[in-house]
């Protein structure tokens, strides 16, 4: 490992907020729905808390969890590894899934939406290729300017936003706080690739992955404090309120703002799409070997784009979030302490 193929602390937190923007620009905030406003926010904080929580056994090892399961043995290097190169491909799945409809629904124009979505998953395996360091510095741009776009939308939807959608509610209770918090975890998929993204790191990783978790936090807060101050209740039935609250807001220099949100999604989109394209290449080379890497990009490529064809129209979010969820239980808390106390009884 050299310094050529490695990224700051700086990059790590701002790579890791640009792909979590991409989700958090599509967020529909129903796992809120019914607790009183100022438990919505604490929810929010709270999962911030928590998120950073997943990121503790990886710290403590102080390795990749992949690393560690190779120097165990070949056989436990190559399970990890096939694990970490089947939940990548699942993550981008669910991903491209997603743009599909969000195009389908909102990009209305003279293309084919599949031949866009076929065209971008290629573009990206193939940016993956140039390695970390090349997204790292791609993610700073992106990163800096999503958050400027997201301030300025906010601001200029103050008018918009009216007190009576935050209506004084009776208290639900800290369980109904926490079980809104555990249902945002599984939205921050970025949590399992730091098992991989750990050795490309120079720098303070705690530090990075706190100022992730804290600006994940406040703009999650941000986004759904504007959907619902401008749609009020409706945010619950649109399918992506945000985009649905900027475009509705007709404002001076703004009226063309559904341009801009949408550049700002597709370019904090193919940050997160290249990120875990990077991730499947990468550990699918592990695996295959050095020679299979461009080849493992072609075959992801074929993959990615079949599996999105046939899983476009049948997919149950109710299900994808328990696989999330223990997803995130096994590769950011189950694994990595199991290969710390392996490690230590080694040692010793």
């Amino acid at each position: 490992m050299n310094d050529r193929s490695r990224i700051s602390a700086t990059q790590l937190c701002l790579l890791l907020l640009a792909s979590r923007l991409s989700n958090c620009l599509l967020l529909t905030p129903e796992s809120t729905v019914g607790l009183p406003w100022e438990e919505r926010l604490a929810a929010i904080a709270l999962s911030g808390a928590l998120l950073f929580l997943l990121f503790v056994p990886t710290l403590l090892l102080r390795a990749s969890p992949l690393d560690c399961a190779y120097r165990r043995s070949r056989a436990c290097g190559r399970a990890v590894g096939a694990a970490y190169t089947v939940l990548f491909l699942f993550i981008l799945c669910l991903d491209v899934i997603q743009f599909y409809d969000f195009a389908e629904k909102v990009m209305k124009g003279e293309f084919s939406v599949t031949a866009l979505t076929v065209a971008l998953i290629a573009v990206a395996f193939a940016a993956s290729l140039y390695g970390i360091q090349a997204l790292g510095r791609t993610a700073l741009p992106v990163a800096v300017f999503s958050v400027i776009c997201l301030l300025t939308f906010s601001l200029a939807l103050l008018p918009e936003m009216k007190l009576l959608h935050f209506p004084p509610l009776p208290g639900s209770g800290a369980r109904a706080v926490w079980h809104a918090a555990v249902n945002e975890l599984p939205r921050t998929a970025e949590t399992v690739a730091i098992g991989w993204l750990y050795p490309y790191i120079r720098g303070s990783r705690p530090r990075a992955l706190g100022a992730f978790c804290g600006s994940t936090a406040l703009l999650t807060g941000l986004v759904v404090t504007t959907a619902w101050g401008v749609l009020g209740e409706f945010a619950t039935a649109a399918a992506y309120p945000y985009y649905t609250a900027i475009t509705a807001a007709q404002l001076g220099v703004f009226q063309r703002m559904d341009i801009l949100i949408i550049a700002v999604w597709l370019a904090t989109f193919f940050v997160r799409l290249t990120l875990f394209c990077t991730a499947f290449t990468d550990t699918a080379r592990r695996l295959l070997g050095k020679r299979f890497r461009i080849p493992a990009a072609a075959a992801g490529t074929v993959l990615l784009s079949a599996f999105t064809w046939i899983l476009r129209d049948h997919r149950s979010w109710d299900v994808i979030t328990v696989i999330y969820g223990v997803a995130l239980a096994v590769f950011c808390l189950v694994l990595p302490t199991v290969l710390g106390l392996s490690k230590r009884r080694k040692a010793r």
